[in-house]
């Protein structure tokens, strides 16, 4: 969270060991951090030049890229994904690698899952434009999605499996010829800017579902329905960084006319001190958080959902909800630079802290929104509404 402090020690460690790919990339990473971005890319083209073999130099510029929006460059270096070498091999499938052309008749392409539940959904994005082309796609995906999934891309067949490398599941699907990664699919798809489709949602919760959780929000207090999450990612993932403590969501609570979804798992103790702390209307659905269909359908129903970057904004954004998404001064590449808003979910708003560390202004802002949005709660209409009357799922 100081790239400043981290380029000073980081210049000292290259100095010390020119050879160390943890320095070199990190140092990188701290001109980045700190705006030098055309100072970071040079940085790594200067090693990609000297260390052809170093594959943690081309992921990193192609971060970078994505980040600024360069996507025909970037998406090659994203490629290098696999090949890190940090234990975590990629899956493999007895087919060829899709090139992204078009399928011989009766051929089928397998897409399969990789990374996060929050990836898997981000790039499932793509697979209206595999449809669109007249491809047959067969999708292998995390077993909490496969519900959700089948409903929402009722054009492909999809298999929910645990990623245990039992692959006798394909002899269902014998007319698999070639396969991609999902992560792999924008390389073909999303090439530029004006590939990004301005769909207002392209997953689809279940209508029975979401029928009875706003039957079941009925019957709670009136006022703007608002759906929190405060915590994402883990060590790997700089879960640190763009996570905020509870406590620091506490101007929130004071808006009047607002009752508080919880979509944060593990919260108990934080929500008893939230209640205790502010007296905000603060509802729990415990069911709601351990299954991906009833997350979906609650999701549906909210006014508007205030989340940091977690699988709830992706699920959210891939639904069409107004979602308003908390992101670091360091945020992750695919919410690029500079922008307020996603070319991935057209329903999402960005709120970027002005420097690291600084949840204060951006919860203010927030603040602010809020209470708009509440003053205004007699005419508002719930995106949740918006958004169905515009799907045929």
């Amino acid at each position: 969270g100081d790239p400043r402090s981290a380029q000073r020690y980081l210049e000292r460690a290259v100095a010390l060991a020119p050879a160390s790919v943890e320095a070199q990339a990190n140092y990188g990473l701290a001109l980045e951090e700190q705006g030098k971005v055309e100072a970071a890319l040079a940085h790594y083209e200067q090693l990609i030049a000297t260390y052809p073999a170093e594959n943690d130099y081309r992921w990193n510029r192609g971060l970078a890229l994505l980040a600024g929006g360069d996507f025909a460059r970037g998406w090659a270096d994203y490629e290098m994904r696999t090949e890190l070498g940090r234990g975590k091999p990629p899956r493999k499938f007895p087919f060829p690698a899709w090139d992204g052309q078009n399928l011989r008749p009766g051929a089928a392409l397998l897409v399969y899952g990789e990374q996060g539940i929050g990836d898997e959904i981000m790039f499932a994005s793509c697979v209206p434009d595999v449809i669109a082309r007249g491809i047959d796609c067969v999708i292998e995906c995390d077993l909490r999605l496969a519900g959700l999934f089948e409903r929402s891309f009722s054009d492909v067949r999809v298999h929910g499996s645990p990623r245990d490398g039992d692959r006798r599941w394909l002899d269902e699907y014998p007319e698999i010829d070639v396969q991609c990664a999902i992560g792999s699919l924008p390389q073909f798809l999303r090439r530029s800017a004006p590939d990004f489709t301005a769909r207002a949602g392209y997953l689809c919760a279940d209508p029975q579902r979401i029928a009875r959780w706003r039957q079941r929000l009925t019957g709670e207090k009136a006022g703007c329905n608002i759906g929190i999450a405060w915590r994402g990612g883990g060590a790997s993932t700089r879960g640190d960084l763009r996570s905020m403590a509870p406590r620091e969501l506490a101007p929130l609570f004071d808006v009047a006319g607002v009752n508080f979804i919880n979509f944060q798992r593990d919260a108990g103790d934080a929500l008893a001190d939230i209640r205790a702390q502010s007296g905000a209307r603060l509802l729990y659905f415990e069911e709601a958080l351990s299954d991906v269909e009833e997350m979906a359908a609650l999701l549906q129903v909210m006014d508007c959902i205030i989340t940091v970057d977690n699988s709830v904004a992706h699920l959210a954004g891939a639904l069409g909800c107004k979602t308003w998404i908390l992101l670091s001064h360091s945020a992750d590449w695919r919410w690029l630079r500079t922008q307020s808003t996603s070319p991935w979910y057209p329903s999402v708003t960005l709120w970027r802290q002005p420097v690291p560390g600084d949840w204060a202004s951006v919860i203010e802002q927030v603040r602010v929104g809020l209470n708009a949005s509440a003053e205004n709660a007699g005419q508002y209409l719930p995106m949740a509404t918006q958004t169905q009357k515009n799907k045929s799922c």
